[in-house]
């Protein structure tokens, strides 16, 4: 996912990591991406090295000296090839982490069990409602363009998957106080 979106960037413009970090933070795309301000340095790094951008040319910011990176014809071959596999694809993305502990709830009490997927409930609320305050805001698009339509629609469709792991952990509560 960091090539895509790090590549998708750099194909608009030549960019430094701090730029980068400042878009997906001001646009709530790192609300579902999970992209720390380490990894994208490391990334940008990793990507130098394979050819995919290269220094295009470096801003004095204070003291530090920013690095500014274009995408080199590589990288987009790289993006457009990963986008074209990323849209062809279905994605599987369940939550199999939580579907695997679900399964050994026998080896907790109820009330443990209970109390952390009451705990895993609050956790995903308090994500929607973040991702609800992202809806219709994101900065950095045009609200009339097609990647602000095509983010909000995203971002409706993570809440949905939340929602619905909620309910599925509600009623899992549900069977378990009655099994008490």
């Amino acid at each position: 996912m960091y090539r895509l979106i790090i590549l998708g960037l750099m194909n608009e413009k030549p960019m430094h990591g701090y730029e980068i970090q400042q878009i997906l933070q001001s646009s709530h795309i790192d609300l579902w991406t999970n992209i720390q301000t380490n990894s994208i340095y490391h990334a940008l790094r990793q990507m130098e090295k394979e050819g995919l951008i290269e220094e295009f040319s470096k801003e004095a910011a204070g003291k530090r000296v920013r690095v500014v990176y274009t995408i080199t014809e590589q990288g987009k071959a790289e993006y457009l090839s990963t986008l074209k596999t990323t849209l062809q694809q279905p994605t599987k993305n369940v939550p199999s982490n939580l579907y695997a502990s679900l399964s050994f709830l026998k080896d907790l009490s109820f009330t443990k069990s209970i109390d952390l997927i009451t705990e895993h409930i609050q956790e995903l609320e308090n994500i929607v409602s973040k991702w609800q305050k992202g809806i219709g805001i994101s900065k950095g698009f045009d609200r009339s363009s097609l990647e602000a339509s095509i983010y909000d629609v995203t971002l409706l469709n993570g809440i949905e998957h939340m929602k619905l792991d909620i309910k599925m952990l509600t009623s899992v509560i549900e069977i378990l106080k009655e099994r008490k």
